[in-house]
Parts: C-alpha cells; sequence; structure tokens
C-alpha cells in the first residue's frame, strides 16, 4: 500500500516537472470560467417557502477532466439530495433561510483550480405586520403620522413593491399637497390635518416575489391594523405651523448607470410648505431628473458620476423655512483595467503580476488553485492590486485567480503561471533593417524566453555596446534593448546574445537613420458657437524616403458623418464641418501613419478637445409660490447649459406697469448661483409684480422666460416719507411751511396714502397734535405760536393702518427766517469697500440771514445697477450696457449732522449706486437742498476693487525765493492701489476778488513735492488730491502767503583772526519783520 502510494506520488511530481519545464510553445489550457455565477438578490431574491428551487449558473473551458466544487460563505458545501452539482451549475431545493449567503464555484483540471466571481442568494422572508393600532388626537391644520409599522422588521424582509393606505370605507387615501406616504417605510402623513381627515386608516403592503424556475413573479398582500386619527375643531382664528422636515432626504449610494434613484423630503406645517430642490455647488443634471410627489420626491435618472454630491430640499411656509441635506455617492461597479491570463516566466526570477480593476473603493483578493493568498515572504500583495512572487520554482506553478472587489460588485480572472526551465529562444528578433529616427528613442527588437532569465549581450558593428551608459542605452528584461536619442552614428549592424546554464543563442539585424514624423502644427482646444461650422487642422514634417497615410478619429472612433468633409495638401490635413451641434463636442485626434520597412506603419497623433457650445437654453417651470404681503418664492428648472456651465441667473421685473408697458425692467438680483432652483425676493405690499428670469453662462444669456405676474397683499407702509424739512414763513411769523418727497405708488402698501403731521412746541409739556396733511409734498402749518420752537415729524398711513416708522424730527423756531444759501463745493468720495466720505464748503454760508448755521442733514437714497446683459464675445462685437433706474427717492434716509464741513457715512451695499443731496438748518428750519451728487459703491472683488484713496497728510508749503513756492506733504496711509498722480487746485483769495481763476498742476507721478514759479504776491488757497486707478480721493487744503523776499542789510564782519571772520546781517522776511542772522566761517 506504502509502494502505490509512493509511484502515485512519482507520477505526480514528474507531471509537475514536465509542466514546469514547458517552454512558450506549450498551449496552456487551465480551468477558464466561460459562465460566471449571477446574483439572486433585491427584485430577484428568493422567496423561502420550503419548496422553491435555485440553479446557480458556472460553466468552464480547460484541458483534460474539469471537476467542480462550491463554497457557500467560505466554506465547502456538503452535497445531499437537496444541493447537487449538475455540470458545473450549483442546484438547490426546497430553499430555506440557512441557504442565504455569499457562494464560490472552483473549477479544476491537472494545471490547477480556477474561482469564480462571488454570488449573493438573498433569501427573503415576509412576515405578518405587526397587529398595533395606535390613536392620534391633533388641532386641526396640524400634521398626524400613522406608522405602517413594517419599518422595524428581519433584515430578511424584502423591499415592498406597493404601498398604499386605505380609509374605513376601503377606498384608497391618495397622496395631495397635504398627504404624504413615506417612500421608505410606507407611514401615512398628514402635512395638515382638517377635520374631514378624521378617520380609521389601515397600512397595505404588496411584495413582488421572484419565482427563479419560471422567471416571473408573484404577488402578496399583507394588511395592517386600523390606525386612527382625529382632528380637533379649531377654537380661535386659522392657526399656523411652523414649518419641519418630518422625513429628511437620508444618505445615498448609487450605482453608475442606475436607472432610478429618489431622494425624499416630506415637510409638515400650515401653510402648507412649498418644497424645492437643489443641489449644492451645482447644477441638478440637465433632462435626468424630475420632481414628483408634489415636490417631495426628487428623482435622479440613469445616474452618472457627475450627479455625486450634496443635495437640498428646502421648504417654506409663509415666512419661514427649513432645509435637510444628503449626500449622494455614485459606486462604480467593477471593471477590468488589467486582468490577469496564463504566463510564462523563468525559474529563479521574481514576477510581478499586474491586476488592476477600475471602480469604486476596490480592494483586492488573490487566490492558489482556489485558496486564498496571504502576505508572506513569498508573496508581496500590494495595494495597486499587484502580486509579486518571489524567486520563482517549479513548485510555484499554478493556477492564480485575482479577486476586485467593492460592496456592490466583484469580479475575478484566473491565469496559468508556468514556471520555465529551458535554454534561450528568441520569440521576436531585430528587423532585416530596422528604421531608427532621428532624436527620438529606438527599440532594439530582441525579445528572449528561457529559464533561469537569460543574460542579454549586445554588440554594433562587432563591437560590445556599454550597456552602463544608461543615458543612451537600456536593456529591458524581456530582451530588448532601448537606444534614446538616436543620432546618424548609430546606425550599423546590431547582434543580441543570450546565454543561460541550458545554452545560447544569438540573433542580428541592420539599422538605418531616417527623419522623425512629428507634427509641426498640432491640434489645439477648440471652442465653436452652434451652429457655426469649424475647421481643425494638423501639419506634420517626415523623410522623403517614406509615405504617410492621414486619417482623424472623434472619441477614438474613426468619423464617419457626412457632414465632415477630410482634405490632405501635401503633408498639412484638415477636417471641416460645414455646421455643428452640441453632439459633435468631444476629442479629435489627428493621425499620421508612416510607413516602416519591415515594420509597417508607426502611428503618431494630435489631440485636442472640441466644444461646440451655446447660450443657456430658458429655465422652465418658471413659477411664483408662497406670495404674502411683502416676499415670494420664485422657483424654476434649469435648462440644458449647452456645453457651457452656468454661471447665474438673472431675475428682472416691472411693477405696477401691464404687459404693454414701455417701463424698463428692473434688476432684482444678478447673481443668483447657477446651482439655485429658488430665490426669494422682498417685495413690497399691494403691487402688480412681472418678474422675468434668465439665465447666464459663458456664451452668452438665455431667452427670458414669459413674464410671470402676481401681486402681493395689503399691508400698513413700511417706510416714511423722505427728506422731510420744515422752515418758518418769516412774512408770518404763525407758519411753518413743511415740505417732503410723498411716498410713492410702490411704498403705500395699501390704497389711499396719507400722512400724519405730529407737531409741539418744544418747551410746553404737551401731548402731540395731529393733522392730516394729505400725500401732495407740501403744507403750510398755520396757527402756531410766535417766537416759539416747536418739533415736528410725519408718519404715513393708509385704509390699512398707521405706517411702522416716524421721519426724523425737526425743530423751528416760528419768525426766525431759515439759511437761503446752498452748501458750496459738495463732494462725495469712496472710501471703502462700503463707506464714503461727503465734503463740503461752509464759507459762504457764515451766519445766513443773521443767524447761526446749527448744522446740515444729508438726504441718502439707493440708486440699483440696472445691467443689460450682453456678455462679451470674442466671436462678435457685443460690449456690456450698463444704465441706471432709481428705486425710490420717496423713501430716502436724512442724517442729521452739526456745524462741520466733512461726514462719513459706513455700510452701504455693494452692487449699488447712491444719491446724496445736503441742506443747512438753523433755529428757523431747513434750507434749500443741493443738487444731487451720485457715487456708486463697487463690489469687493480682488481683480476690481474700485476704492478711492484716503486723505493726504502733512501738507505744507515754505517759499525760498521771490515768487516760487514749494508744496510738500506725505502719501495717503491707505493708498487702495498704485497712486498715479497728485492735483494741485491753486487761486488767488482776498484782494475783494472771488471769482479768480482756479489753476491745476498735476504731478508726473507719484512724487510727494511740487514747486510752483512765477507765483504773483498775494494770499493763495492750495488744494491737493491723489489720485490712483479708480480716481482722485479727499482733498486737503491750506493757504499760503507770498511775498517779496527783501535784501540783506547791515552786513558787517566782527571778531576777525588770522584764519577766522564772524559775519553778520539782518533780512527782512515775507511779512516784513526783521531777523538778525551770523555766519562762522574759516579761511
Amino acid at each position: 500500500m506504502r509502494i502505490r502510494r509512493e509511484n502515485q506520488m512519482m507520477k505526480r511530481s514528474l507531471l509537475a516537472f514536465v509542466l514546469a519545464t514547458s517552454t512558450l510553445a506549450l498551449a496552456l489550457h487551465s480551468p477558464t470560467i466561460t459562465i460566471q455565477p449571477i446574483d439572486f438578490m433585491n427584485e430577484h431574491a428568493i422567496y423561502s417557502t420550503g419548496s422553491g428551487k435555485v440553479v446557480i449558473p458556472c460553466q468552464t473551458t480547460g484541458s483534460g477532466n474539469i471537476t467542480y466544487a462550491w463554497r457557500h460563505n467560505g466554506n465547502p458545501i456538503q452535497l445531499d439530495d437537496r444541493i447537487k452539482i449538475l455540470d458545473g451549475n450549483l442546484s438547490v431545493a426546497n430553499i430555506t433561510a440557512s441557504d442565504d449567503g455569499k457562494y464560490i464555484c472552483l473549477a479544476s483540471n491537472l494545471y490547477g483550480t480556477s474561482i469564480s466571481r462571488e454570488v449573493t442568494l438573498q433569501v427573503s422572508v415576509v412576515h405578518s405586520l405587526r397587529n398595533i393600532s395606535e390613536n392620534i388626537i391633533q388641532s386641526s391644520y396640524g400634521s398626524a403620522r400613522l406608522r405602517c409599522q413594517i419599518s422595524n422588521q428581519t433584515t430578511r424582509m424584502p423591499k415592498p413593491s406597493q404601498i398604499y393606505w386605505t380609509a374605513s370605507d376601503d377606498s384608497r387615501v391618495p397622496e395631495t399637497t397635504s398627504i404624504a406616504i413615506n417612500e421608505y417605510d410606507g407611514d401615512l402623513i398628514f402635512i395638515a390635518g382638517w377635520q374631514n381627515n378624521t378617520g380609521s386608516y389601515k397600512c397595505n403592503v404588496i411584495f413582488k416575489l421572484f419565482d427563479p424556475t419560471t422567471g416571473s413573479s408573484t404577488k402578496i398582500k399583507l394588511t395592517g391594523a386600523a390606525q386612527h386619527v382625529y382632528f380637533k375643531i379649531p377654537t380661535s382664528a386659522t392657526p399656523s405651523f411652523a414649518p419641519k422636515i418630518e422625513e429628511g432626504p437620508t444618505d445615498i449610494i448609487a450605482i453608475l448607470g442606475q436607472v432610478r434613484v429618489i431622494l425624499e423630503c416630506i415637510s409638515t406645517g400650515y401653510p402648507i410648505p412649498t418644497i424645492l430642490w437643489q443641489k449644492k455647488l451645482g447644477p441638478l443634471p440637465n433632462n435626468r431628473y424630475s420632481i414628483e410627489k408634489f415636490g417631495r420626491h426628487l428623482v435622479l435618472k440613469y445616474i452618472q458620476e457627475a450627479d455625486a454630491g450634496e443635495y437640498q430640499c428646502i421648504a417654506f411656509s409663509g415666512f419661514k423655512q427649513v432645509s435637510a441635506s444628503a449626500k449622494l455617492r455614485v459606486a462604480i461597479d467593477s471593471r477590468w483595467k488589467a486582468s490577469i491570463t496564463n504566463t510564462n516566466q523563468p525559474i529563479g526570477s521574481d514576477f510581478i503580476w499586474p491586476c488592476s480593476v477600475s471602480g469604486f473603493d476596490i480592494k483586492y483578493k488573490w487566490y492558489r488553485n482556489g485558496q486564498r493568498i496571504s502576505g508572506s515572504p513569498q508573496y508581496n500583495l500590494h495595494a495597486n492590486g499587484s502580486l509579486t512572487i518571489r524567486h520563482l520554482s517549479p513548485s510555484d506553478a499554478a493556477v492564480y485567480s485575482c479577486q476586485g472587489y467593492n460592496n456592490h460588485s466583484n469580479i475575478v480572472s484566473s491565469g496559468y503561471l508556468n514556471v520555465i526551465v529551458a535554454a534561450p529562444t528568441f520569440i521576436k528578433s531585430p528587423y532585416t533593417q530596422a528604421t531608427f529616427f532621428r532624436g527620438q528613442n529606438a527599440t532594439l527588437r530582441c525579445t528572449v524566453t528561457g529559464g533561469p532569465r537569460p543574460t542579454v549581450e549586445y554588440t554594433k558593428n562587432g563591437r560590445t555596446i556599454d550597456r552602463q551608459l544608461h543615458n543612451k542605452y537600456t536593456a529591458q528584461l524581456n530582451g530588448n534593448l532601448i537606444i534614446h536619442h538616436v543620432q546618424d552614428s548609430d546606425a550599423g549592424v546590431y547582434k543580441c546574445i543570450a546565454s543561460n546554464r541550458y545554452g545560447t543563442a544569438e540573433v542580428s539585424g541592420s539599422a538605418v537613420i531616417k527623419i522623425a514624423t512629428t507634427f509641426t502644427k498640432s491640434l489645439t482646444k477648440t471652442f465653436v458657437r452652434r451652429p457655426q461650422g469649424f475647421i481643425l487642422s494638423c501639419q506634420i514634417q517626415k523623410d522623403p524616403s517614406l509615405n504617410v497615410v492621414f486619417y482623424w478619429q472623434k472619441e477614438g472612433k474613426n468619423i464617419t458623418t457626412q457632414k465632415a468633409v477630410l482634405n490632405v495638401h501635401g503633408l498639412t490635413t484638415t477636417l471641416t464641418y460645414s455646421s455643428s451641434s452640441l453632439g459633435d463636442s468631444g476629442r479629435f485626434s489627428c493621425f499620421v501613419a508612416t510607413h516602416v520597412p519591415f515594420a509597417g506603419y508607426e502611428t503618431q497623433s494630435s489631440s485636442a478637445m472640441l466644444t461646440v457650445h451655446d447660450i443657456p437654453d430658458s429655465p422652465s417651470d418658471f413659477r411664483y409660490n408662497q406670495v404674502n404681503a411683502s416676499s415670494a418664492v420664485l422657483s424654476w428648472l434649469p435648462g440644458n447649459s449647452n456645453n457651457s456651465p452656468l454661471l447665474r441667473y438673472g431675475l428682472t421685473y416691472r411693477v405696477n406697469s401691464n404687459r404693454l408697458s414701455n417701463d424698463p425692467w428692473r434688476v432684482a438680483i444678478n447673481d443668483v448661483p447657477p446651482w439655485a432652483t429658488f430665490h426669494r425676493v422682498n417685495l413690497s405690499p399691494y403691487n402688480y409684480y412681472h418678474f422675468k428670469l434668465i439665465a447666464i453662462n459663458g456664451v452668452g444669456s438665455s431667452k427670458i422666460t414669459p413674464s410671470l405676474t402676481f401681486h402681493t397683499d395689503v399691508d400698513i407702509p413700511y417706510h416714511s416719507p423722505g427728506e422731510f424739512r420744515a422752515s418758518s414763513g418769516t412774512a408770518d411769523g404763525a407758519i411753518i411751511e413743511i415740505r417732503y418727497k410723498p411716498l410713492s405708488r410702490d411704498e403705500m402698501n395699501g390704497p389711499h396714502i396719507y400722512n400724519l403731521l405730529e407737531f409741539k412746541p418744544q418747551a410746553i409739556s404737551s401731548s402731540w397734535s395731529f393733522i392730516n396733511i394729505g400725500n401732495n409734498g407740501s403744507y403750510r402749518l398755520t396757527g402756531v405760536l410766535e417766537n416759539t420752537v416747536y418739533k415736528l415729524r410725519l408718519r404715513p398711513f393708509n385704509d390699512i393702518g398707521l405706517g411702522k416708522e416716524w421721519t426724523h424730527t425737526v425743530t423751528v423756531k416760528t419768525g426766525v427766517a431759515a439759511p437761503t444759501l446752498i452748501p458750496e463745493h459738495f463732494q462725495v468720495y469712496v472710501i471703502g469697500n462700503d463707506s464714503v466720505k461727503l465734503v463740503w464748503s461752509t464759507d459762504a454760508l457764515g451766519n445766513s440771514m443773521g443767524t447761526k448755521i446749527i448744522g446740515y442733514r444729508i438726504c441718502t437714497f439707493e440708486i440699483i445697477e440696472y445691467v443689460h446683459i450682453t456678455v462679451l464675445n470674442s466671436n462678435s462685437d457685443e460690449l456690456a450696457i450698463i444704465s441706471y433706474w432709481t428705486y425710490d427717492q420717496s423713501i430716502a434716509k436724512t442724517q442729521t449732522l452739526g456745524d462741520v464741513n466733512v461726514a462719513t457715512m459706513n455700510h452701504l451695499k455693494h452692487n449699488f449706486s447712491y444719491h446724496f443731496r445736503i441742506n443747512a438748518f438753523n433755529c428757523g428750519g431747513d434750507g434749500l437742498l443741493s443738487q444731487t451728487v451720485s457715487q456708486y459703491i463697487s463690489r469687493s472683488v480682488p481683480e476690481h476693487h474700485p476704492v478711492f484713496t484716503d486723505s493726504i497728510s502733512n501738507f505744507t508749503s515754505s517759499q525760498m525765493l521771490s515768487h516760487q513756492l514749494i508744496l510738500q506733504w506725505l502719501a495717503p496711509a491707505i493708498t487702495n492701489g498704485i497712486i498715479q498722480s497728485y492735483q494741485i487746485n491753486y487761486k488767488l483769495i482776498g484782494n475783494q476778488s472771488n471769482s479768480r481763476k482756479t489753476i491745476a498742476k498735476n504731478t508726473t507721478g507719484n512724487e510727494t513735492s511740487a514747486i510752483l514759479n512765477n507765483m504773483k504776491l498775494g494770499i493763495y488757497q492750495f488744494t491737493i488730491a491723489a489720485r490712483n486707478i479708480h480716481g482722485y480721493g479727499v482733498p486737503v487744503t491750506i493757504r499760503h502767503k507770498v511775498a517779496n523776499i527783501l535784501a540783506p542789510i547791515r552786513l558787517a564782519a566782527t571778531a576777525i583772526e588770522r584764519t577766522f571772520i564772524h559775519l553778520s546781517w539782518t533780512v527782512g522776511d515775507i511779512i516784513g519783520q526783521e531777523e538778525t542772522q551770523c555766519l562762522d566761517d574759516k579761511f
């Protein structure tokens, strides 16, 4: 018995040696699984009835007799009458819950064992719904949730194919804006319940169970216990319930190409919430999504990698909103990048076996003859999937399997490792006459096999090549020799000599040098606007003795469309499209194939992306939601971006205009993010609004959507009238003149706008008096006390009620004249991202009409920039056209200042222009308003930061010579850009000549001094302002008297010594004083 076993072992060893010493000529036929097992899961899960049957396929080709085995959850399957292997396939009858799990097929022959992919057999068990009845009492308009009671069942419970609820009369409960059925748990949710929703309800669940025998499904229906809900009669006016996310979207992993993915968001509240969706930091997938179930479902279709990201649902109810987010990850099923196949490797070598799988979160396992390989000194498992086997020996000959897998799929490939023990054999020899191209790298073909791995020596023209010259030669493991940077001197006869301990072999061939075929004009990235045609061209240089062939491809396929015309002119080829469509976008490649003697055609290519783009399609489904007195939510669905990413959306509107009106469209907002699908706009009550929407990409603006029209509810006035002023009537000391800017139609907020004048004597402790003064902009208050100080203010009202705010309070003393002059030289300078400095002159005012000026009032009102959306386009002469419209001057804000001539305003808005006006006031009231000064507050972005400079400091003057003046100053501490120059304005003052001309002088650069010559005698006023690229900063003013410099007098010499003299004299300065100067000198 022992001798027989030893003979068997010898036969096996002999067979292993024969296999190990095989050469490449041996045809290897290890088991190859041609039909892989399949999964039975999800909708194809097997229903456990105790009588079902399933067959998991596994078919293989290979040499000799092939035997099969299967594993279940990693353990060998014990075959019996219920579980059988039939021609490799696994047959399982009378399925039970214990059959659930992972399965692998193993196929073996003389060469070894291959394994299959791992598959899942999911066995479903359907349990009855829990028979628990619930009773819920809720206020009307409140929310309620009835449980279907299937969510806590065992994990073997299959996913229902349908869930619906029935009322007590067995009628189905339809989903509406106020009633929802949760997609996953099946719960019935009353978003805002009414009395007629009171009643009993039952949950009905239908399961579709797959029958693998017939390939069809059967249905099972389960019905739960009755659930009761009672909505109480409201005891007061219609209540409101803040919106609440009852069921928010959950993070989900979708498979690339998955047909349908549902993100669910159910919000309760009253008024019934409007639910809108958006993808954060990206647009919703164009033409591959839908909004269903009254906005509660965002359905994504045919999932792509770009769909990964964070999705947000927002529920709006009245003035309130809530949101919830979920992340979608896209899993890519494992696919081969580099599978393993049969291979021959020399004995004694280290072999790296590549295995690479593309997909989502891929991991790897290796098997040898069906047994899992662990890392060891013999085997190195690499994170990239490769396996290194150290120092190959005959015992390493076997079938190896590489499995790439993630949580969703797995694939396996197998190959036989043949360990070679043989003399060298060249399987690829040098060409009889190889062609090397000048300046490029060339490969001398000397591909050799043998075991152990042969050593190869190379000669050229009979002389041994020094392989240590690494910058010139590189010998590869397979025997090929790389020659770097080919020169004419590399021509000649080459020989390769390969040897190991079993023998020697040699081959030879010659090489000639030619001019390389290269591109002198390559393809470049190109953009074309639909439907314009385009021409692509490339040009080459080549060796005159070689022939070339041109051809074109798009995305790796030859171009066959009839609208493409290919031409070749000498060494230039062109591809012409007479017109273009979005589908013509792609990577185009120009190929040139050079015919090389003996070697055939060698190909080079030049590739570049061509993008056909266009303005975006107009947004669709533009609608309004949740309109109230002061706001509305506008929503839309994005159109196709047409191969140019969206940059933003713009909303424009009109107020109280009919559709045929020529009133300009105002810009509500021009930078809505490109991923947004809604925007809440702040509005005024009691107005009819017309809104339009455009989408903007890098090409231009979409067509404008049709106008959306709606009106807002009424409310009390929100603002007080602008430019409220009051002054005493000097002709009659018992009169006060009232002036104001009436609220516009847009700001009335309700029918019949009026103003309530409130006034009272300042010194008397009494209540305010009230008069309705209408809304015409002026009013004369009579019957007041003479020589009395009054406090006055205005408050608007309409038919709804009194307004929210009063004007500022002004004081007026009757019988005293108000200022009659207007502040001069009123200027406004932008000094920061959100601030301005206002400067004016008080010289001309003095004591107006003999009454001292008390202070100044500055009226400010906003202007929104209106931009006609016209994008700069390199293919046209279009320019951006900018115009302005006034938002509403009737609600100007007033700031009251003391007796100053400078003021700073902060916290202004970006992208807004502002109008400013000023008036002086004294105890007699307000003087006249100045002309309007406008200034634009720009956006604070790095590449465009239009902020003016701060003030100059230490501005001084000095006179060294008659009629010459030196001005010096320090540059502003904050320049907000490079100072380009300074402007100096000066004029003679005094001499009873206020009309003397102002002279302007600019420095040539940013120097901080200036010399003025030929100055006439007199007192001058100098004003200086720094200028950067955005304009002039705040000016600084000084005065200086220019006078004659007198000649020195009383020159005398004192203390004369041999080498020293002391001189003294007297000089008169520019204001006539005398000063004694001394000088000591040596000689």
